[in-house]
C-alpha cells in the first residue's frame, strides 16, 4: 500500500508530537553533516587556502617539468644538465605527491561539494589516473641498466615529455582567466619541444666526448634546432637544404647533424608540419574566438564581471559590496550558469519532453522534502514545470519582512537563515531557525493569501532555490497535500511565537485564530 503525504507526515510525529517539521529536517541534515565532516578530514576544499597554495605551487612545478623533460630527453649527455639531476628528481616526487592529494580535493558538481572519498577516487580511476602513472613512473631508473644505448635511454624519458597534459588540465580548470595568450604560450611550448625532438634526433653525443669538450654547444645546437622545429610548424621543410650537409672528414668527432635523411626524420617532419598547420589555425580561431567569448558560459560570465566593473566606474559601489557580487557571478558559472531556464522554455520541445527534462533537474530535489518523497511521479512533472530557480549568495536577503507572499521556496543548495527582525535598521535581528536542503519556507503566502512575511530570510551560505508560485501548487496539489503545508505553517507559527515577545507574538496568535476560525468554518460547510 502507498503511503499518501498526510501518512507520512502523521508517522514524522507519531513518535514525539512535540518534535517539528524543521526539527526532522535538521536532524536529517546534521546527520549527514557529521559524517560529511569525518569526510572532509584531512581533505582540501575548492577555495581553501591550503588548495590555492598547492594548485601555485604546482603551475610552477609543471612549467619546469614541460621546459626541463625535453631537454633532459635531448640534452641527457651534457654534464650541466645531470648537475640539475636532483632538481628532475624533487620534481617527480612533487608529481606523484599530487597524485595522491588528486584523491583529497573536494570538487563541486551542480553548486553541491562533493566529498565522498570513493565517488572522488573513481572519478579520478576513471579519467587521470592511468596516464598520471605512466607519465610520471621512473621508467628511466627501473629499465635503464649499465650498457643500454642512448636511444633506449631517450625513449624510457619520452614519458616525463608528456608532464603537459597536466599544464593542460590547469589551464581548463581555470578556463575563465585564459585568452589568446595562453594559444601564443602553447605555440611556443611545442616549438620548445619540436627543438628538442630534432636534437635527440640529429645529435649523437656520448657524455665521454662531451668531458673532452667534443660535443656541440647546447645553445648553439637548441637555437639551431628551435629554428628547425618553428619552420616545419609553419609547414616549411626549406631547412633540410642546408641542415643535412655532409660531416667533413677531417672532423675528429662525429656530433654534427647526421649526413643522411633517415626515414624517422621523415615522418617526424611530416607529423611536425601537420600539427603546426593544426595549432595554427587553433591559433587564428581562438584570436576570433577571444573576441566574440564562443563559450556561452564563460561569455556571459564575463561580460557580467564587465559590466559589474564599468558600473563600478560609473558610481561608487563599496569594495566589500563588489566583491560579493563578482562572488556570486563566478558561482552562477560554477553551476553550469542559468542554461536550464532556456532549455525549458524551447518551444521546440513537445510537453512531455519538458516536463520530463524538468522532472530531471529537479524532480530529486522536492523529493527532499520528507512528505514529498513518495508522491505521483506526474504532479510533480507538473509542479516541475513551473519551477523558477533563484541563485542566491551568503548574506543576500531573500524575503524581507513587509513583503507579500506569493510564493514557496524550495531549499535544493544550501542553507537560509529565517531572521526575527529587531526594528532596528543596523541590526539584523534574532535568527529563529536555519534551514537546510529538504525544507522549504515561505508557506504563509498558503495560509493568508495576500498576507506580508513578518520575518526575514538570508542566505548563509550561497546556493540556490525552486520557486513555486502559490497558484500553481493550489492549481495541481491535492487538498491533502495543502493541508500538510498548512500544519507546517502552523507548526512554525507556535515556535516562532515561543521565540517571540510583544507585538509579534500577538500577531502570531492572532494568525493563528483566523486560521482556526477558517477550518471550523469549512469543516461546517462540509
Amino acid at each position: 500500500m502507498q503511503r499518501t503525504s498526510a501518512m507520512i507526515a502523521a508517522e514524522l510525529y507519531a513518535e514525539q508530537p512535540d518534535v517539528t517539521f524543521d526539527e526532522v529536517v535538521t536532524a536529517r541534515k546534521l546527520k549527514t553533516r557529521q559524517h560529511k565532516l569525518r569526510e572532509m578530514r584531512f581533505m582540501l576544499l575548492p577555495g581553501s587556502t591550503r588548495l590555492n597554495a598547492w594548485r601555485a605551487s604546482m603551475v610552477i612545478t609543471v612549467l619546469l617539468a614541460v621546459l626541463s623533460a625535453p631537454l633532459e630527453m635531448a640534452f641527457s649527455y651534457s654534464q650541466l644538465i645531470y648537475q640539475f639531476y636532483w632538481v628532475s628528481k624533487l620534481i617527480d616526487i612533487l608529481f606523484w605527491l599530487d597524485m595522491i592529494i588528486s584523491f583529497n580535493v573536494a570538487t563541486i558538481s551542480h553548486g553541491r561539494m562533493e566529498t565522498n572519498r570513493n565517488v572522488l577516487a573513481k572519478n579520478y580511476a576513471k579519467s587521470w589516473l592511468l596516464p598520471d602513472f605512466l607519465i610520471n613512473f621512473p621508467w628511466d631508473d627501473v629499465l635503464q641498466e649499465h650498457g643500454k644505448t642512448r636511444k633506449i635511454a631517450k625513449i624510457l624519458k619520452l614519458p616525463k615529455v608528456f608532464r603537459v597534459t597536466r599544464l593542460l588540465r590547469v589551464a581548463d580548470e581555470e578556463a575563465q582567466f585564459f585568452g589568446t595568450a595562453a594559444n601564443i604560450g602553447g605555440l611556443l611550448l611545442m616549438g620548445h619541444y619540436l627543438a628538442c625532438i630534432w636534437v635527440g634526433l640529429l645529435v649523437d653525443c656520448t657524455s665521454e666526448l662531451d668531458a673532452q669538450q667534443l660535443c656541440p654547444d647546447m645553445l648553439t645546437v637548441y637555437l639551431q634546432g628551435l629554428s628547425i622545429g618553428m619552420a616545419s610548424l609553419a609547414g616549411s621543410d626549406s631547412w633540410t637544404r642546408y641542415s643535412f650537409e655532409q660531416v667533413s672528414a677531417t672532423e675528429p668527432w662525429a656530433f654534427q647533424w647526421h649526413a643522411y635523411y633517415t626515414g624517422l626524420c621523415e615522418v617526424v617532419a611530416a607529423l611536425s608540419s601537420l600539427l603546426g598547420v593544426i595549432l595554427v589555425g587553433m591559433l587564428y580561431s581562438n584570436l576570433a574566438h577571444a573576441m566574440d567569448r564562443h563559450h556561452s558560459h564563460t561569455r556571459l560570465f564575463h561580460a557580467r564581471v564587465s559590466n559589474l566593473q564599468a558600473a563600478a566606474h560609473q558610481h561608487a559601489i563599496p569594495k566589500e559590496l563588489f566583491g560579493r557580487i563578482k562572488r556570486h557571478y563566478y558561482y552562477v558559472w560554477s553551476c553550469g550558469s542559468d542554461t536550464s531556464k532556456a532549455i525549458l522554455t524551447d518551444a521546440t520541445l513537445s510537453l512531455d519532453l519538458r516536463r520530463e527534462l524538468a522532472y530531471c533537474f529537479y524532480g530529486h530535489i522536492l523529493k527532499q522534502v520528507p512528505f514529498l518523497e513518495l508522491t505521483d511521479k506526474h504532479f510533480l512533472q507538473q509542479i516541475c514545470e513551473f519551477v523558477e530557480i533563484e541563485i542566491f549568495a551568503a548574506q543576500d536577503r531573500i524575503i524581507c519582512a513587509g513583503d507579500v507572499g506569493t510564493e514557496l521556496y524550495f531549499v535544493a543548495v544550501g542553507e537560509v537563515e529565517v531572521v526575527l527582525p529587531s526594528g532596528l535598521i543596523d541590526r539584523k535581528g534574532t535568527v529563529i531557525k536555519t534551514l537546510h536542503e529538504g525544507s522549504f519556507f515561505g508557506e504563509l503566502g498558503l495560509l493568508f493569501p495576500d498576507s506580508k512575511h513578518k520575518v526575514d530570510v538570508f542566505g548563509s551560505t550561497a546556493g540556490w532555490l525552486l520557486v513555486v508560485p502559490r497558484g500553481t501548487l493550489e492549481k495541481f496539489c491535492t487538498e491533502e497535500l495543502l493541508e500538510t503545508f498548512r500544519f507546517v505553517a502552523l507548526e512554525r507559527l507556535r515556535k516562532h511565537s515561543e521565540m517571540a515577545t510583544g507585538v509579534a507574538s500577538d500577531e502570531v496568535w492572532w494568525g493563528l485564530g483566523i486560521f482556526t476560525c477558517r477550518c471550523l468554518r469549512s469543516t461546517v460547510n462540509a
